[in-house]
């Protein structure tokens, strides 16, 4: 099948739902270009038109067994490269397999057990339940999701601060 060049359109919706994702792991850039800490080593990203440039600076630790799994890694020169309009939610998935755990628990405003378990991004707020108030997720009919935080408070207020500031225990496991 021949390459057909995206629309203008198509171009501005890629690049922003991109540089969304990319923007909550590293500090936000101007030149669609990002650098971001995994465990096979720093992966140097430049957001194009319908693709991801990916590179690991070391090749030797992304080809190391357990690192790179998904995806097509170019073992001589490091390169991970995502082509595809609609490749956006797959370069998501591989990439939380490479985060460093508190790189994964500072997606800050999204739900890590509701994206590895479900599949969604899903935004991280302060939820109630018998037990107490906890930071998690609702699905898109507003039903609970998920409870991320590993531990239970009393208060909202409490619960809304550990949020807000960072400084609350992610959950492991569903």
């Amino acid at each position: 099948m021949a390459y057909k060049a995206p629309t203008k359109k198509q171009v501005v919706a890629f690049k922003a739902a991109a540089n969304k994702f990319l923007s909550t792991l590293t500090t936000a850039s101007d030149t669609d270009e990002y650098n971001i800490p995994t465990t096979a080593g720093p992966l140097k990203i430049t957001v194009y038109d319908d693709w991801l440039a990916c590179r690991f600076d070391n090749v030797i630790l992304a080809k190391a067994p357990g690192q790179v799994v998904a995806g097509n890694l170019n073992i001589w020169s490091g390169k991970w490269n995502w082509h595809g309009l609609d490749t956006i939610p797959a370069f998501k998935k591989a990439l939380v397999g490479l985060l460093f755990p508190n790189e994964v628990s500072s997606f800050r405003c999204y739900g890590m057990l509701a994206f590895q378990y479900g599949g969604e991004y899903l935004l991280l707020q302060v939820l109630e339940s018998n037990a107490g108030f906890y930071i998690g997720t609702r699905d898109s009919e507003s039903a609970p999701n998920s409870r991320e935080s590993a531990i239970y408070w009393k208060k909202a207020h409490e619960a809304q601060a550990a949020l807000d500031s960072g400084n609350w225990v992610q959950k492991e496991y569903p």
